[in-house]
């Protein structure tokens, strides 16, 4: 990438900030865990060419995909529409979930899983049927559509996993764990429509560590007017603006 994309690659941490409320699970945590994970996506920002496939038919989706920059288009499995998704947008959000398919609860808790042919009179073996409850819980989700970019696209992914280890770093894994059974309804996107838990808004105070944290470097100074949050984020490749933040500003020397 050139220069000047990267440099809009560091200035995207606002971008992200944006997309936030529009989501149903990194709202729901507590809001040293969505700094964190704000910075683990800004961290994965990457340029993605035209026409890159980011998710195919026969693809499983293990992260949430966030569009900051550009256009992706959905191609799905069996329908001449053609979704267009611009910047600021996002899919897979159910990823982040244990049960990553983000089905509706109730629909999943009234679906028998042993009648897996036509005619109900006419179960599969049992020995069968665990050999493909097997398949399909090692095999992952899948989002049923060809995803990929219309134009040269900036990108940021977040993975369950990544969400796990940010919800430990900021002690917040019980509100994650909270989250896996809270009862919710997923759409065709895998977003989440509907999840039953209490949204935390970022402040003020909450952006100003974030943009210390990711865009320190570009600045060449660190504040110390910022939330707990900053204090808590280990240090990592971003050097001096890493270090926990007392009430007098030092300069950093790069």
């Amino acid at each position: 990438a050139s220069a000047s994309e990267e440099l809009v690659a560091w200035a995207s941490v606002s971008d992200l900030a944006t997309i936030l409320p529009r989501m149903k699970i990194l709202p729901a945590l507590p809001v040293e865990c969505q700094v964190e994970a704000l910075r683990l996506l800004w961290r994965s920002l990457h340029w993605v060419p035209a026409r890159s496939v980011l998710l195919s038919l026969t693809d499983t989706y293990d992260r949430l995909f966030l569009v900051v920059k550009g256009e992706v288009e959905l191609m799905l499995s069996g329908s001449k529409y053609i979704p267009i998704l611009p910047a600021g947008s996002f899919f897979c959000e159910a990823a982040l979930l244990q049960r990553g398919g983000g089905v509706d609860t109730q629909q999943e808790a009234t679906e028998e899983t042993v009648a897996l042919t036509r005619c109900r009179k006419r179960l599969l073996p049992l020995p069968a049927v665990q050999i493909i409850r097997a398949f399909l819980t090692t095999s992952g989700p899948r989002l049923a559509a060809r995803v990929q970019t219309t134009q040269r696209s900036l990108i940021a992914t977040l993975t369950r996993q990544e969400l796990i280890r940010a919800a430990e770093v900021q002690k917040c894994s019980l509100a994650l764990q909270d989250l896996d059974t809270t009862p919710l309804v997923c759409n065709s996107l895998r977003n989440i429509t509907r999840l039953s838990a209490e949204t935390r808004n970022l402040t003020s105070q909450d952006m100003a560590a974030l943009r210390v944290v990711c865009e320190g470097p570009m600045t060449a100074s660190c504040q110390g007017t910022v939330l707990p949050a900053c204090r808590s984020l280990h240090r990592s490749l971003f050097g001096e603006c890493m270090r926990p933040c007392t009430e007098e500003a030092s300069s950093v020397e790069l």
